[in-house]
């Protein structure tokens, strides 16, 4: 009863201060809220088809100051003011090339500042104004550096009779930098996510939005952040259902397991800031005195050494919002939802594999050529020994030399894309299906007639889900056929989100629940005639998904025990140290002079190998970022981007 007197009670306030008012140019409506009073406008996104939306809606202070490197604190109300909300919020502070991502998505946008807290309120103007309406949260990808939430363009969505939230949350170093200790214990960006999931739970019934059926949704970056807040205690309670695209937490890239301030770009950014001092209290006093334009002009600039594969400032275990590492935490505790939904897309390596490719297509042999970009990539591989040879059983078959230029940079895509995100996207599901979790898989391989490049990127399926193809997009053309796949894409997100059931009502299609014993997803492409299509197909890539997620894990535990009895049988193996003569070294290191030697000449080896190959890819990524400033590229960017 009381629940329902509530209802009541918020639909009559949400109803009052609905007010619209008219103007010249826009029509206004206003809202209340927790804070106060919010103005946003209506827009007609199609032909009778009307959303309001409410733009740079604060959901907690500014992180400025000294709430610099701080957890995010609720925001001030306003009293009887009303708040305008009817332009974009800027982005959060990252370097040069995020804000040319953001422009891909926004044109003409290039806004960023600290002061950057902020979400975006989307919901569709409907007959009953009494209808309580299901809300999704989408968290934005880049690499946990780059992105803003306004890139996905979420009108064509709300249309669906769905609230739509989209937010900023900090980035880079400003987000993620850690100490690995309790003065900078980092995860500053995943407080924030957390702090707009608790506004909308508190907020959305003043929208008509039922607060006990909230969607969280992520890409990339995103994508690990909602599988971080499946796992994570503070999350629970402030979401029903979790969307993953295309990212995972399970990903090698997605958290540090093990805070480290040995770390290089923990210390080139303290460094740069001249805050790199002994003792990680003054590091802070020093990083927060330090004035915004500066730390605005540093961040633009000096981050673009950042990466070109794996982010750089990620998520850390630190015992409070992550207790432990991810997969631990979804193997062994409760999850914080009970429907899943993932997916990836065909070529989520082609960008990364075409940036370590492309300095190389003339000038060696296909040997040669793969050799080369192995060694470039190795660094970011699994510590196993004799990794590169099993990836390249796996992926590229001898002869080298009968392979081609297109297929070796293929394969390269698919060996960077199954390591980053599909493998352990699939992993997730494996969990998660395990323990009763209802799971939905898809493989988006749809693509366009009219893309040159015939590749189905990382991201691209956002623009499809945001309704491109229907209301246009000035960098991207699209054709009929891509006007249905988009139909499609809303119409399975909106399904999800209302009814936990990915389905087409249309020719009454759904995506079945993927199980251990039948292990079936939704692939999403093209037919014979290049028309959208979707049917249910079974067993996703099993030997290549077994590869990275049974059999490398395999390799590294049998490694480690082989070491660990090395250590303990040369640990207990008696040795007369008094005729060896002295060398420097500790009594206690009971291994022969000899053996130190040969691994002194190993170690030196190894470093002069490491040094040639990062001034190869520095090369490389010299390369690239010259041909950027002189051209913009027309595929979506992959990992370092839209992760």
């Amino acid at each position: 009863m009381y629940k329902k007197t509530a209802w009541l009670y918020y639909w009559l306030l949400a109803s009052l201060m609905s007010l619209v008012v008219n103007s010249e140019e826009k029509i206004f409506i206003k809202r209340q809220t927790n804070y106060g009073v919010i103005q946003g406008f209506i827009e007609n996104i199609r032909v009778g088809r009307h959303v309001e939306k409410y733009l740079g809606v604060p959901y907690a202070k500014p992180p400025i100051g000294d709430l610099r490197f701080e957890p995010p604190q609720p925001p001030r109300g306003w009293g009887r003011n009303t708040l305008d909300t009817v332009d974009l919020p800027p982005a959060c502070l990252q370097s040069f090339s995020g804000i040319n991502y953001i422009e891909y998505h926004i044109p003409s946008f290039n806004k960023t500042s600290e002061d950057c807290l902020y979400l975006n309120v989307y919901r569709p103007q409907l007959d009953d104004p009494r209808r309580i309406l299901p809300v999704v949260i989408f968290v934005h990808g880049g690499s946990y550096q780059q992105g803003m939430g306004a890139m996905f363009e979420a009108s064509l969505l709300a249309l669906e009779e769905i609230i739509v939230i989209t937010f900023n949350y900090r980035l880079g170093p400003l987000g993620f930098l850690s100490s690995g200790n309790s003065d900078i214990p980092g995860n500053f960006g995943m407080l924030d996510q957390i702090a707009a999931f608790r506004w909308v739970k508190e907020n959305i019934v003043h929208f008509s939005g039922d607060p006990d059926h909230i969607t969280i949704d992520g890409h990339s970056a995103g994508g690990a952040s909602v599988g971080l807040h499946l796992v994570s205690p503070l999350s629970k309670g402030l979401f029903n259902r979790v969307i993953q695209q295309s990212g995972s937490a399970l990903a090698h890239w997605a958290v540090k397991k093990y805070p480290d301030r040995s770390n290089l770009h923990y210390k080139i950014f303290l460094s740069s800031l001249r805050c790199l001092h002994n003792s990680t209290s003054e590091i802070k006093r020093c990083l927060k005195s330090i004035d915004p334009e500066r730390l605005k002009r540093i961040i633009l600039t000096d981050l673009e050494w950042s990466s070109e594969v794996s982010p750089v400032f990620i998520p850390v275990v630190d015992g409070y919002f992550l207790p432990d590492i991810p997969e631990k935490l979804m193997r062994s505790r409760p999850v914080n939802a009970q429907q899943f939904m993932t997916g990836t897309t065909r070529d989520e390596g082609a960008s990364a594999a075409g940036r370590l490719f492309g300095p190389l297509k003339h000038n060696h042999g296909s040997t040669e050529k793969i050799l080369s970009l192995m060694n470039c990539f190795r660094g970011f591989l699994p510590r196993v020994r004799g990794i590169v040879g099993s990836v390249l059983e796996n992926y590229m078959p001898l002869p080298y030399d009968s392979l081609s230029d297109g297929a070796i940079r293929q394969k390269l895509s698919e060996i960077v894309g199954d390591y980053f995100i599909t493998a352990p996207t699939h992993l997730s599901a494996d969990i998660l299906q395990s323990k009763n979790v209802t799971v939905y898989i898809y493989y988006f391989s749809y693509l366009s007639a009219l893309d040159q490049d015939h590749i189905v990127s990382h991201g691209s399926e956002l623009f499809y889900l945001a309704g491109a193809p229907l209301v246009g997009h000035k960098n991207i053309r699209f054709d009929n056929k891509d006007r249905t796949m988009s139909r499609y894409m809303l119409k399975l997100w909106a399904t999800f989100i209302k009814l936990g059931l990915p389905s087409l009502s249309l020719n009454n299609f759904y995506i079945d629940r993927y199980t251990a014993e039948k292990p079936v997803y939704a692939q999403i492409n093209n037919n014979q005639w290049g028309e959208s299509h979707i049917e249910m197909t079974t067993n996703f890539k099993p030997e290549k998904m077994n590869f990275w997620n049974r059999k490398v894990p395999e390799m590294y535990r049998r490694q480690y025990r082989r070491d660990f009895l090395y250590m303990d049988s040369t640990a207990t193996t008696p040795v007369d140290t008094r005729r060896q003569p002295y060398n420097g070294r500790s009594g206690n290191d009971l291994r022969p002079f000899p053996a130190w030697g040969l691994m002194t000449a190993c170690i030196v080896l190894s470093v002069l190998l490491l040094i040639v190959t990062v001034l190869y890819c520095r090369t490389k990524s010299l390369v690239r970022k010259l041909i950027r400033q002189n051209s913009v590229s027309s595929g979506t960017r992959m990992i370092n981007h839209v992760t």
